[in-house]
């Protein structure tokens, strides 16, 4: 049998049971803008206000970053070193990130700007970087996602921490110690890892036959990884037995590393930690269930429940986790050294904790926010105009591309990839050069994927892609016995929220594929 995903355009791809057809999909940023907040001192807000649009959050540590819809960015805070300093004339950017001292922002055509603080050279991007997808920035060191999946590090190397594997490839995630110790991960499209840099606690000495990994956190100077089979492994330092991992262990569907400590989030919406524990950060609140999401600060442990409340514990030397009373309807949480932040349901920002270098003090016009994360000291927010029609949307985004005229059209294909505009708005995919990936399980950027699936009595089709979130798009599986007439399929549809912007779906269709010899499958994108 051999199975054709039509992706509602010019492109097909095949699938051949048996094979395994599996992509590396970079972290690629939709537009839209990002705040971050620095080096100030005001008193926190308890409430954000928001006459603006946004769209995400992340943190660094003295100085905050934004990026604006329009591709431009703004920074303000400590500028010791020159890091709120943006260069002139920068456009086309679609992710920022910030170390301790330098910025780094990546442009929609895979290349990279650096300025700050250079003691280590850790803004001089090496000659020859692009088509870069992700960018995660150390101390003192900067590490970059290729789109085929290739890993490349600069700045301070005193632990070979931008000593890259020379075979390492098909990457699709890194991270990149934010402390002294300085190690990096990277996770494989295999399900793999390799780790370099400082191994004084054999944070970075990958246990053999280590496989099947789905997720990676690293610690001060431990590493943890999250497995397909819900198992999770932790090397490193053990000082505080935050690589013990408890007897039994399994269901885990998400992990956090704090610098000392271990958190887990189990299928059943329980929390486990282990570890330091001189703040209480590993002692669970009694009763707690129902948590959907965990994060680790410095200190302290934050959770959110199903019900859209927030629990947090742990240290509490600056009110971190003092959750205002108040607070419900969120969706996302993050936590930064001696600070919280949660986002809700509408879209606003809130944050207690330390303001003590304006972290959680967010710019007057901030928008609607959909992505939160937080550093040591910093914050950052997402911003996106969520008034816009679906034609607004992805003009937005073709524009943030750097495509104009007929190129810019939904249905072209300026780069003779196969795949039109609208399919790489629609899957996350990258709209300023070729893409043709395809998804793979559990992915985050690329096209449809349909599989075979033989787990129950009868054979079915099942189908998995990525939805945007609020676009207007109308996303239809649809299947063909002849490739003539194609009709929609029924079946359970299961949703999985990756972030404010996407969600993944698996379609598994109701009808068996019987005695069918040939069956052809497509998610048809339709923009209103």
């Amino acid at each position: 049998m051999r199975l054709i995903v039509h992706l509602a355009s010019t492109c097909q791809a095949l699938l051949v049971p048996g094979l395994s057809w599996l992509l590396v999909a970079g972290s690629a940023t939709a537009a839209g803008d990002w705040v971050y907040s620095g080096y100030q001192s005001s008193p926190v807000p308890d409430e954000i206000a928001i006459p603006m649009d946004v769209s995400a959050i992340a943190a660094g540590t003295d100085h905050t970053v934004v990026l604006k819809s329009n591709g431009t960015v703004v920074a303000w805070g400590y500028n010791n070193y020159g890091q709120t300093i943006v260069p002139k004339g920068l456009v086309g950017v679609n992710a920022v990130a910030a170390g301790y001292t330098h910025t780094v922002a990546l442009k929609n055509d895979g290349s990279v700007v650096a300025w700050g603080a250079n003691t280590y050279g850790q803004t001089n991007i090496p000659f020859g970087v692009t088509g870069v997808d992700a960018i995660a920035p150390g101390p003192g060191h900067t590490v970059a996602l290729t789109h085929e999946g290739t890993a490349m590090a600069w700045g301070l190397n005193d632990n070979g921490q931008t000593t890259v594997p020379a075979e390492l490839g098909r990457v699709t995630a890194v991270a990149a110690g934010a402390n002294a110790y300085s190690h990096t991960v990277a996770l494989r499209n295999d399900g793999t890892v390799a780790a370099w840099g400082s191994n004084d606690s054999g944070q970075t000495s990958i246990p053999a036959g280590l496989s099947g990994v789905v997720s990676i956190a690293a610690g001060a100077a431990h590493t943890v990884v999250l497995r397909n089979d819900g198992t999770i492994l932790a090397w490193g330092d053990n000082s505080n037995g935050q690589t013990n991992i408890l007897s039994g262990l399994s269901g885990v569907t998400a992990i956090a590393a704090g610098d000392l400590y271990t958190v887990a989030l189990k299928t059943d919406g329980t929390v486990l930690a282990w570890g330091d524990n001189t703040y209480g950060q590993t002692n669970i609140p009694a009763g707690l269930t129902g948590v959907t999401a965990i994060a680790a600060g410095y200190g302290h442990v934050v959770a959110l429940k199903t019900d859209g409340k927030v629990v947090a514990w742990g240290k509490n030397s600056s009110g971190q986790r003092n959750v205002p009373t108040w607070l419900n309807g969120v969706t996302a949480i993050a936590a930064g050294g001696s600070h919280t932040v949660a986002l809700r349901n509408d879209g606003r920002v809130v944050t207690w904790g330390s303001n003590t270098l304006g972290q959680g003090t967010v710019p007057t016009g901030l928008g609607v926010v959909t992505t939160i994360a937080a550093g040591l000291n910093v914050t950052f927010y997402r911003l996106e105009s969520p008034s816009l029609s679906a034609l607004q949307k992805f003009e937005v985004w073709a524009n943030d591309s750097e495509l104009a005229g007929n190129e810019a059209h939904p249905d072209s294909t300026p780069f003779d990839d196969g795949v039109s505009n609208l399919l790489k708005y629609a899957f996350n995919m990258n709209g300023s050069g070729p893409d043709s990936r395809v998804l793979f399980p559990s992915g985050s950027i690329g096209l449809p994927l349909v599989t075979v699936d033989k787990s129950g009595p009868q054979i079915r089709l099942n189908v998995e892609f990525l939805r945007r979130k609020n676009s207007g798009l109308v996303y239809t599986p649809e299947r063909s016995a002849s490739l003539v007439v194609f009709t929609a399929m029924s079946g359970t549809e299961t949703i999985t929220p990756i972030d404010a912007i996407w969600e993944r779906v698996s379609m598994l269709e109701s009808a068996p594929l019987g005695a069918a010899t040939s069956a052809f499958a497509r998610v048809r994108v339709t923009l209103p």
